[in-house]
Parts: structure tokens; sequence; C-alpha cells
């Protein structure tokens, strides 16, 4: 237990180093520093604690549309931080880990109410702080903690086969839809070069400066890949109810780069259709085909659309008031569609036996007329 609250702690000071040090480096090259030290020590917890799905207010408005590339930092460490704790203190069985997982939460809250408080400017609440923060790390922790080498073989073994088999295959259709956006976000950066140059230049007129638009830039990242996966089914991003393309959004370089008028985009669902294929083939790999690979791509389909409406409600929300309330695709929507679209990928490929179940049922049906 000390163990985990130890690692629970760690891992909240260090997610706090990795954003306060190019914060402090911004600070420090800042050719006129007019705002103080602790102002800059604000600016980074308040970083950490929106990566980890802690709206700031700012001028008494709620920006709910947060940078969770910070937060992709946050559980990465958690992650790890779990595995040591596992293996610190000799855990031998899953509902060891857990106890381990939950004593981390409890460190890790805490540590992120005291971040709360110091950072009253972002008027995030200590309770809500612990509450969320610790949701979040009991997860994180026991994934690190259960899929520690020790534990592993124990927790996977407990998964019934059909249950790991459509988690395998809906795991291998989000990781191809998640390389698809990035591909895609990467053209769209490419076709709208120009746009974003003008406003680099905008927004950046030194090294301190350069720093802190490079690094939200970063931290907003992962929302817009998630974006472009939205796209890929069909989904396109809004702003309240009207098209991105259309509508007044902040003059942000990323949001410059994303592929809205991106030639033969009618065809991108296919990509869609070819990420179930690859799911599919997973299947077909391990022997799940036929009704066995139908069932299991029907779960791994739910799992897809849950996962693709999870990260989509998390990577939208709101840049201010009014045009600005809620800024993303529609999460149900793309839901609904990266489940039909792989779906259908996924039995192209998995519904059909195999050759030599195939052979068996041919077999047996001939030597039952032969009787």
């Amino acid at each position: 237990m000390v163990a985990g609250a130890l690692a629970g702690v760690a891992a909240a000071g260090l997610g706090l180093v990795l954003l306060g040090l190019p914060v402090l480096v911004a600070w420090l090259l800042a050719p006129d520093v007019e705002q103080a030290w602790y102002v800059m020590i604000e600016v980074a917890g308040g970083a950490w604690l929106a990566g980890q799905g802690l709206p700031p207010r700012i001028d008494g408005v709620g920006i709910s549309l947060l940078p969770y590339g910070f937060g992709l930092g946050a559980c990465l460490v958690l992650l790890l931080a779990g595995r040591w704790a596992a293996r610190a203190s000799s855990a031998a069985r899953p509902v060891e880990a857990l106890v381990v997982a939950a004593t981390g939460a409890l460190g890790y809250g805490l540590s992120a109410a005291v971040v709360a408080g110091l950072a009253r400017a972002i008027a995030v609440p200590p309770t809500r702080a612990l509450a969320t923060t610790a949701v979040i790390a009991a997860v994180m922790m026991a994934v690190g903690a259960c899929t520690a080498p020790a534990l592993r073989g124990q927790t996977v073994s407990r998964l019934p086969a059909a249950v790991r088999a459509s988690a395998a295959a809906a795991g291998v259709t989000l990781a191809s839809l998640i390389a698809a956006g990035c591909v895609l976000l990467g053209a769209g950066l490419l076709l709208h070069a120009a746009q974003v140059g003008v406003l680099v230049d905008l927004l950046v007129d030194d090294l301190s400066s350069a720093i802190l638009v490079a690094g939200l830039s970063v931290g907003y990242l992962p929302n817009l890949i998630v974006w472009c996966v939205a796209m890929i089914v069909g989904v396109g991003a809004q702003a309240a109810g009207v098209p991105l393309e259309g509508a007044a959004v902040p003059a942000f370089p990323p949001l410059a780069a994303l592929p809205v008028d991106l030639p033969g985009s009618a065809a991108l669902p296919l990509l869609a259709v070819a990420a179930g294929m690859l799911g599919g083939g997973l299947l077909r790999r391990r022997g799940v085909t036929g009704w066995p690979g139908v069932l299991a791509g029907l779960g791994a389909a739910a799992l897809v659309g849950a996962t693709t409406v999870l990260l989509v409600y998390l990577s939208s929300g709101s840049l201010g008031t009014d045009r600005l309330a809620h800024v993303g695709p529609h999460p149900v929507m793309a839901g609904a569609w990266s489940a039909g679209l792989a779906l259908g990928g996924i039995l192209v490929v998995a519904a059909w036996p195999g050759r030599a179940k195939l052979a068996r049922e041919t077999g047996s049906a001939e030597g039952g007329l032969d009787g």
C-alpha cells in the first residue's frame, strides 16, 4: 500500500515537471517578463489539470475543449507507476494489484487537489480535481499493475476467449483508424501549409511565444487526430452546428491544418471499412470464423463504436460562448458510423468459415448422407 501511495504522488510530480519545464523555459526566455514566477507555475498546473478533463474558467467563461495531449503523458506515467508499484509491493494476485492501484489513486488525487488549490486563477475546485484525477489514476494504475509481467497471465486468462477475440479485433481496428487519422491530419497540414504559416507568424514574435504555441499545438494534437477519425467515417467537426470551415473559430495553427476540403474526401469511409477488414483478418488468423466470427465482429464493432463516442466526446467542447459553445464532431453520430463501417469490414473477412472448418462441415454432411 505504501508503494502505491508513493507511486501516485511521484506520478503527479513527474507529470507536473514534464509540463512545467517548457513553461519555465518560456518564462525565462521572455524578453519582457511582466508575470511573476508563480503565475507561470499556475499555468503549468492548469495545463496539467486541463489535460485530465478539468476545464479551467477564464474571465468567468468555462473552456471545456481541453488539450488531451497533456493528459496522455500523465496517463503513460500512471501506467508505468502502476507497474512499478505492483512489482515493489510484490503483488501476486490481481486483487492485490487493485488495492495497490487504489492507494496510488488516492495519493495522485490528493496531489491534484493541492495543485488546484494553489492554482486559483483557473478556478478548478480542489474536490473536483481530487475526484476526477483519482478515477483516472485508479484506472490507469490498475491497468499497469494488472498487466505487470508477474500478473499479466492471470489477468488475461480470466477473460473468456470470445471477449479476448473481440477486444483484439477492436484494438486493431481502432489502431488502424487512428493511424489513418494521423495520415489525414498530415495531409491537411501539407495542403494548408500556407495558412498555418500565416497564423504562426501572427502568434509568434519571439522564442518564448514559439515554445508556448508549439506546446499548446502538441497538446491539442490528439483532439485533432480524433476529429480526423470522425471525418473518415463521414462526421465533420462543427462549431455550434456550423461546419468548421464556415465557422468563426480562433486563429490557432492546428485548426487551420484540418483537411476540411481534401480532394476525394467522399471516399474516406472506405478507410474505416479497410480498418475493419484488418480486425477481421486478426479474427481469421485466430480461427474465429463463421458464426463465431460474426459474433466476435459484433462485439468488436460495439467496442469500436463505444470507444469512438468516448474519444469524440472528450476531444470536443467549448471555447467560449454563443458560436463557440460547442466545437467538434457529434460523438454519437461518429460512434454509430464507425461501428457500422468497421462491422462491414470485419464481416467481409471473418464471416465466412475457414477452409479447415468448411472441410469438416462438408465431411460431416457427406458422412450423414452415406449413413
